[in-house]
């Protein structure tokens, strides 16, 4: 039997084709199906895409037993699956709770997600009991990619302006665009229907300067991590009967460990007891550790299965 599993965020589409033995048969990628940062005619285009990749070298006709929705419309993605390709039947996984299930493997707990958006979750029981945060690009998301990037490029602004502190971003920016001045950027910015995913792409370069000494940049990673903590403390305050294990999600805590370490210094000064881990998977294996909580499976046993079959989406492997 086969089984797909789909999540789509702002800056992705992740597919996974896999059996029920928890083998590989495919995988692939497209940009990403969040509305608020594409248009619904360029989500579907980008499921189409992403589908072409991941039923190219798989037989026809195929049926699949189970869809998994990470994130995203479980409908969409089975109207557009390709001809030839049948669903028997789906389950869409709250975002929360998936996050919990690929990285921690548990049925209850906290998730402090840091993507191209952010918020705080508790789980209890499989299901999101309680979220602090999740305001969007333009009201919230403290402490996600675009939070930080955003931050970033207005310290480079103060800079180039006079009026901040000095900053390698500004320069690194116009060297990585080929920009003749910084202004330039703005016009980057808005030629594009999706400009907080483009504000996103900038974290590799805040890291980067993070890492040749710049203040400015490594104090905007940690206001990342202590916003987030911020947040985390206000849901814990509300969810005092919780067990206090917490689990990152997103792939903007892999932007660099300040953020991290920023996060877990501020939350065990509030709660020294809590525990903070980063994630087991990435958050599309939500999908086969859910197909293995749904047959009551010894879940030791399926994480030793899924990081052999499934290295590559280990939060720990190599890009």
């Amino acid at each position: 039997m086969y089984y797909m599993a789909m999540d789509g965020g702002g800056t992705k589409l992740v597919g996974l084709l896999f059996d029920d033995r928890y083998r590989l048969i495919s995988a692939a990628h497209a940009e990403g199906t969040h509305t608020s940062v594409y248009p619904i005619e360029d989500v579907r285009a980008h499921v189409a895409d992403c589908y072409a990749h991941l039923f190219a070298d798989v037989p026809r006709p195929l049926a699949i037993e189970r869809l998994y929705t990470i994130c995203g419309d479980s409908r969409m993605f089975a109207d557009l699956l390709p001809a030839g390709v049948t669903l028997r039947s789906s389950r869409n996984i709250n975002e929360a709770v998936s996050a919990l299930y690929a990285g921690s493997a548990r049925h209850s707990g906290f998730v402090a997600l840091s993507g191209t958006g952010s918020d705080v979750f508790c789980i209890r029981d499989d299901r999101c009991a309680d979220i602090v945060g999740g305001w969007g690009a333009i009201l919230g998301d403290e402490g996600s990619g675009v939070w930080m990037a955003r931050h970033a490029m207005q310290a480079a602004i103060r800079a180039e302006q006079g009026w901040g502190e000095p900053t390698l971003f500004g320069e690194m920016v116009k060297r990585h665009y080929n920009l003749t001045t910084l202004w330039d950027y703005v016009a980057y910015l808005y030629a594009t229907p999706s400009p907080f995913r483009r504000l996103g792409e900038l974290m590799p370069l805040v890291a980067r300067a993070a890492d040749q000494g710049d203040a400015a940049m490594f104090a905007v990673l940690c206001g990342g991590g202590r916003i987030l903590a911020d947040q985390m403390i206000a849901l814990i305050a509300r969810n005092p009967d919780m067990e206090l294990n917490i689990t990152a999600c997103g792939g903007a805590w892999k932007a660099h460990p300040a953020i991290a370490e920023a996060f877990a210094e501020a939350l065990t000064a509030a709660h020294p007891t809590a525990t903070f881990t980063l994630p087991l998977f990435e958050h599309i294996m939500a999908g086969p550790i859910c197909l293995s909580m749904e047959r009551g499976e010894d879940m030791a046993a399926t994480i030793t299965t899924l990081t052999e079959n499934f290295p590559s989406f280990c939060w720990n492997a190599t890009p």
